[in-house]
């Protein structure tokens, strides 16, 4: 009896949910038949929907109010744990008048690839909003489409995994789904730790740089993206768009309580060949404390964002209709991150519908290339001893070499 009570309790939870269709409840009630695990089959009904895989894969729950929450426990109690030990060897470290510039972070909060290749999967999408780009006469169908690529790639680069940081001077090669579009990207920089990616294919052409600012809170890290972002595509008109400001990553949880992750601020694109902008509002409708105690509408998602086109390059901190003339704005866009972007009316990109492409190591890369670490194949296998040593043995050579360079230059200055 007892047992029956328990499954009349999970269907009526699972009939509950929002996130399941009515062609997966019913796949629920055929399954709930045989007696099988609902929660179990949940997973695997998502799993067959594309909408769902990367964050199934990824071990990502989206919640319609909180944000993306990760759901890797295991994981999350290893970085605790980490992060614990950092703050001690810090600590000591101060207390014994060392540099805390020699503490890094351990390989098991680490993922066997390097920033380098991070920063390539997020122009995962670039190659089919390409082609719709070019297909376009009109500058502003143009700008929606670009628009929304920039959008549709902010879920990419969502890892709780922390890419390895590259070596000054390694280099990795790739291409984007094939070899039409090749991937050349560099670290030119040790401090601040520095990305240059170039990207060639007959469609476009992507010149950037990129490096990450975090800052750290009891209970919270927040990330800034840095760094100049071009692209020019290969109509006739060489068409060329600008990133002029990235909205800001949180993390929440990072101590105790739920892993979240979710966007705040501003996207600014420039259109530099038609002086056009798209600006773009991330949480807009975000509530403090006291606000969700006086106010008892529903919020909107976490990943809810809303901007516009317009020619206006100054930043529009009021990204609703109403605070718009028709003159200043040209297009109206809105949508959630994580799943849809709709601009006018229309969808412009689904999580669902649309696939980006793979990113693919090149054949025969430079010697520099970051597939040639000693860290990355021994951490891919789990062997997190020789992966610890073999991180520590690069960054220390790293340092090595940063000190000749500035006894090099400390010298020249003398002649």
């Amino acid at each position: 009896m007892d047992e029956e009570n328990k499954q009349k309790d999970k269907k009526k939870e699972a009939e509950k949910d929002p996130q399941l269709t009515a062609d997966e409840l019913k796949l629920l009630k055929k399954f709930e038949a045989t007696g099988g695990d609902v929660k179990m089959e949940r997973e695997e009904i998502k799993l067959k929907d594309p909408k769902y895989k990367w964050f199934i894969e990824h071990l990502y729950d989206i919640d319609p109010v909180k944000g993306l929450i990760w759901k890797d426990y295991d994981r999350i109690a290893t970085q605790r744990k980490a992060a614990f030990n950092l703050v001690k060897e810090v600590g000591a470290n101060i207390l014994k008048g060392r540099s805390v510039m020699n503490v890094s972070l351990p390989i098991v909060v680490m993922e066997p690839q390097t920033m380098l290749h991070r920063v390539a999967s997020t122009y995962g999408y670039l190659p089919t909003f390409a082609q719709k780009i070019i297909a376009q006469s009109d500058p502003v169908e143009k700008l929606k489409y670009y628009t929304a690529f920039s959008i549709a790639s902010l879920h990419r680069d969502l890892q709780q995994l922390k890419p390895l940081n590259p070596i000054w001077g390694e280099t990795y090669q790739g291409y984007l789904g094939s070899s039409d579009h090749k991937i050349y990207c560099e670290q030119i920089s040790h401090h601040p730790p520095m990305s240059q990616i170039t990207i060639e294919s007959p469609l476009f052409t992507v010149h950037a740089t990129h490096h990450i600012e975090a800052g750290v809170y009891p209970t919270a890290v927040k990330t800034y993206k840095k760094g100049k972002h071009k692209v020019t595509f290969n109509d006739e008109a060489k068409t060329t768009y600008l990133l002029k400001e990235r909205p800001d990553g949180k993390i929440s949880g990072a101590v105790f309580g739920e892993r979240i992750m979710y966007y705040n601020g501003f996207m600014v694109i420039k259109d530099v060949t038609n002086n056009l902008y798209a600006q773009i509002r991330f949480n807009p409708e975000k509530q403090g404390v006291l606000e969700k105690f006086f106010n008892k509408t529903k919020p909107t998602r976490s990943d809810f964002f809303k901007g516009l086109i317009t020619k206006r390059k100054e930043l529009l901190k009021d990204t609703s209709r109403k605070a718009f003339y028709s003159k200043d704005m040209i297009a109206y866009c809105e949508g959630e991150w994580l799943e849809y972007i709709i601009v006018d009316g229309e969808h412009y990109w689904e999580l669902s519908k649309d696939e980006p492409a793979e990113i693919l190591p090149a054949p025969n890369p430079l010697p520099s290339d970051s597939a040639f670490r000693d860290d990355i194949q021994p951490l891919a296998k789990g062997d997190l001893e020789t992966a610890q040593k073999a991180k520590d043995d690069l960054e220390n050579l790293q340092r090595s070499d940063r000190k000749l360079r500035a006894a090099f230059k400390k010298a020249a200055k003398k002649k």
